[in-house]
């Protein structure tokens, strides 16, 4: 839906990328967190290393193509943030830095800051969960 006086969505009905706007619902919630990436030196303190299937089960993802894990650990946080549970945000991970200082911006925008709520809440396992 395109609202009066504003330009109309540039990526087509059904796109990932499309936004839809309620002319009758005019706000949004932020939330942006900056996660640094460790350095070289982090890395090595005794007992950091995870092997990468670890790796994988924390995320819920497989590092080589990014699929879903199947099954997906619970307390994974692809299962912390399911969309279809929890509601729908827009989101966007943007890398940043220098080789030796560097990390992900992520942003994400609800119509109902619930909606974040429930997210933050159920990744960090406050209401049951490890």
């Amino acid at each position: 839906m395109t609202m009066p006086g504003s330009t109309p969505d540039v990526a087509p009905a059904g796109h990932p990328y499309r936004v839809e706007i309620e002319a009758e619902r005019q706000g949004s919630y932020e939330v942006v967190s900056l996660v640094r990436s460790l350095t070289p030196d982090e890395c090595l303190v005794p007992g950091y290393y995870r092997h990468p299937e670890t790796q994988e089960g924390f995320i819920g993802r497989r590092k080589a193509d990014s699929a879903e894990l199947d099954p997906l650990p619970p307390a994974s946080h692809v299962a912390r943030t399911d969309q279809e549970l929890l509601g729908k945000i827009f989101r966007r991970n943007i890398a940043y830095g220098t080789l030796t200082r560097h990390g992900t911006l992520f942003v994400g925008f609800s119509r109902d800051q619930g909606t974040l709520r429930a997210m933050l809440v159920s990744m960090l396992g406050v209401e049951g969960g490890a």
